[in-house]
């Protein structure tokens, strides 16, 4: 079953870690401002959890209202602190489930599902809106939890990372024509030892960055914490890797698309728009030494992160938010 949370709260994800782990339900996390934008595009017979947690009264009463009227789905209500007075209420209005404080610590069981499930009944829509809108999983061809299941000349959904060093002519003015090679494939190293342990390969490298695919499986999208770190460790990086008091400068773009996979330095022959979108939005839109990431992207920003990305404009249709750097 797709189990679809709308919570700001970090702790929220650690509710239904039980869920994560079972094999026959998935589970997303988006922003409550996102419910009205997300839920139009979920299928129908998902599960949803609204997290009532520090929402003032007029947005918990209007999105309780908007769950009340969806038909095709289930929906629960996450209330650790108790917002809600009169919880039958809920029930009547036609809320599945209610998680209070001492539910929310032990955390959502399989076993709470399937009781769920069997006391709400409800009626699974053929489709959603004009044209029916796919599901979460069914958006994409799945690549995976790790590279296994990956076959050269098939086509999947990836995550695509682009990052490139800024200041490239001070770097070639510093380090000269004997130590650019260097100190370059050195920044490729701390880059490769950077994503392979959430199963990144680099795979296009180019003069001062690389194109990096990372295996999708609609659940998760690790880089994009791991390129929050990147920009976070900036100075620490400088410092420790380079010995520089100056200040290591790239920027960062990620995007979820789909390509044929060929190994690198096969690649050549592969056409793609993803591929395209990802390089203009690096080398054409991208400001030095931010971290953007695109609309298709949005969804799977962690929910203690989302309130570090704005509004970033769009870039060839594309919309985009950018990283709020810090002081």
């Amino acid at each position: 079953m797709e189990i679809v949370i709308f919570s700001d709260k970090r702790d929220t994800e650690k509710c239904f870690s039980k869920i994560q782990n079972a094999k026959q339900h998935t589970v997303h996390i988006f922003s409550l401002s996102e419910i009205r934008k997300i839920v139009s595009n979920t299928q129908s017979g998902a599960l949803i959890y609204i997290d009532v947690t520090d929402v003032d009264d007029r947005e918990r009463n209007n999105a309780l209202r908007f769950l009340s009227k969806l038909q095709g789905y289930r929906y629960g209500i996450i209330d650790p602190r108790g917002t809600i007075k009169d919880v039958a209420a809920e029930f009547h209005n036609g809320a599945a489930d209610y998680i209070g404080k001492e539910v929310f610590k032990e955390g959502i069981t399989v076993k709470r599902l399937k009781n769920l499930v069997a006391y709400k009944e409800i009626d699974v829509l053929e489709k959603i809106g004009k044209e029916g809108a796919e599901s979460i999983t069914e958006r994409y061809i799945l690549s995976g939890k790790d590279w296994s299941a990956v076959k050269q000349g098939q086509e999947y959904t990836f995550c695509f990372m682009y990052i490139e060093l800024d200041n490239q002519k001070e770097l070639i003015k510093k380090y000269g024509p004997a130590h650019l090679d260097e100190f370059l494939r050195s920044f490729l190293e701390l880059i490769e030892n950077t994503v392979s342990p959430i199963n990144g390969k680099i795979w296009m490298p180019f003069d001062f960055g690389a194109l990096i695919l990372f295996p999708f499986d609609s659940e998760r999208c690790d880089a994009i914490l791991t390129c929050f770190r990147l920009i976070m460790a900036r100075k620490i990086i400088s410092i420790e890797k380079y010995d520089s008091r100056a200040l290591l400068s790239y920027r960062i773009v990620l995007h979820l698309g789909n390509t044929i996979y060929r190994s690198r330095g096969n690649t050549g022959s592969i056409i793609s728009d993803s591929i395209n979108t990802i390089y203009h939005l690096g080398q054409k839109f991208a400001n030095e030494g931010n971290f953007y990431v695109t609309k298709e992207l949005f969804e799977f920003i962690p929910g203690g992160l989302k309130r570090w990305f704005l509004p970033a404009g769009s870039f060839e249709g594309r919309e985009t938010k950018r990283m709020r750097l810090p002081l």
